[in-house]
């Protein structure tokens, strides 16, 4: 992946290129405002248990004003990144993270839509959005799991997670990652 700075102070700039194993290119940027209607195309094509595994809920698709909140970001608190195929503009998949007030910790999560799962679409986002984590000086990068989504437990394994159970809730699991500041940044 090659490695745009200008994120920090653009958020329109395309951020990164990324490579999937088929040999797909992919462009990889910070979200906008104007990708409303692109990010409401991508969740009406995922399954609506993709979408339950995400959302912990049942659901239909995104509100005009989740949509809008998804889109809108606070940039120096929150970051989520889209994957697009260099050939259209639609997105196949987000990653996203918010920090707590002091840019310590953040909450990940990770949506790649249905029909392009299993391509290395969300593991390219991921390992860009860990980037731009460390670039930013968060510690660590955390999010809750469903206890059954063995998938995206094993995903954050991969991406070296530790797994713990959560005490509050037994469907859900935590995925915790302390983050290192980048050799590069």
């Amino acid at each position: 992946m090659e490695r745009d700075t200008s994120l920090v102070t653009d958020p329109h700039a395309i951020l990164t290129t990324a490579t999937l194993p088929s040999g797909e290119r992919l462009r990889i940027r910070s979200i906008r405002a104007e990708d409303e209607a692109l990010l409401t195309d991508m969740v009406a094509r995922t399954t609506a248990e993709d979408l339950r595994l995400r959302f912990f809920a049942v659901t239909k698709g995104l509100s005009h004003e989740l949509a809008e909140r998804l889109t809108r970001i606070d940039y120096e608190r929150e970051m989520a990144l889209v994957a697009q195929s260099m050939e259209s503009d639609e997105i196949l998949g987000v990653a996203r993270y918010s920090a707590d007030r002091d840019n310590r910790e953040a909450e990940f999560a990770v949506l790649v839509r249905s029909d392009r799962k299993g391509h290395g679409i969300g593991w390219a986002l991921m390992k860009q959005l860990l980037e731009v984590a460390r670039s930013r000086g968060v510690g660590t990068l955390s999010g809750l799991v469903l206890y059954g989504n063995t998938t995206m437990l094993q995903f954050c394994r991969d991406l070296g997670f530790t797994i713990t159970s959560s005490a509050e809730d037994p469907f859900t699991v935590h995925a915790r990652l302390a983050l290192q500041p980048s050799a590069s940044g």
